[in-house]
């Protein structure tokens, strides 16, 4: 038995989206003609009898594109759409968060009446890792590189990011140890640099 759920008209609501999106389609399709063909005319003269053949290459080159969308989509969707932009991102991040780390650090002595201050930049730099290694998860393809060398050096920065040792500040926050009457004190002395990005 067919499991699509009737809408009020006795139609499956299936049917009605492959609709939409069909109209939808047609429509992008008509405005990407209309705009290369308005580009075109200011370089060169076009004949009405090319229009049909050009409207055709334009249709057959998106119906390409969305079947490799279809077969790619899981990638596709994560994957960024301006590598550069991307890689801007993930430079500022790195630096936010390793002015973060060294700020925190510093304040690990807080008296726990001014901790919220400290809490808040922990919060910031948990968050910061996680977007720092969603961003280098999504970027992990060959394709999104210009030579092997450039993936071959992002692979290297990769490892470094999702290497053990970062610290999680809201599990492992940076105050005073065993007790300890200065931070750098106790027996679980902690090594700032093994923490840090």
């Amino acid at each position: 038995m067919d499991n699509t759920r009737l809408d009020s008209s006795g139609e499956g609501r299936n049917s009605t989206d492959r609709t939409t999106l069909t109209d939808d389609f047609e429509q992008r399709i008509a405005l990407v003609v209309e705009s290369v063909l308005s580009v075109t005319a200011n370089i060169s003269t076009i004949y009405p009898q090319h229009n049909q053949s050009f409207i055709d290459l334009v249709r057959e080159s998106a119906e390409v594109w969305l079947e490799v969308c279809s077969q790619r989509y899981r990638t596709i969707a994560v994957l960024p759409t301006e590598t550069k932009d991307v890689m801007r991102e993930l430079r500022d991040l790195i630096r936010h968060r390793y002015a973060l780390d060294i700020e925190i650090w510093k304040e690990r002595g807080a008296k726990t009446y001014m901790r919220y201050i400290t809490k808040t930049k922990m919060t910031m730099a948990d968050a910061a890792l996680r977007r720092i290694q969603e961003l280098v998860k999504n970027m992990d393809r060959r394709d999104n590189f210009a030579t092997e060398m450039e993936y071959e050096k992002f692979k290297e920065i990769k490892g470094r990011i999702f290497e053990e040792g970062k610290r999680d500040w809201e599990r492992n926050p940076p105050w005073m140890i065993d007790g300890a009457s200065h931070p750098t004190q106790g027996s679980q002395r902690i090594k700032l640099k093994q923490h840090l990005i």
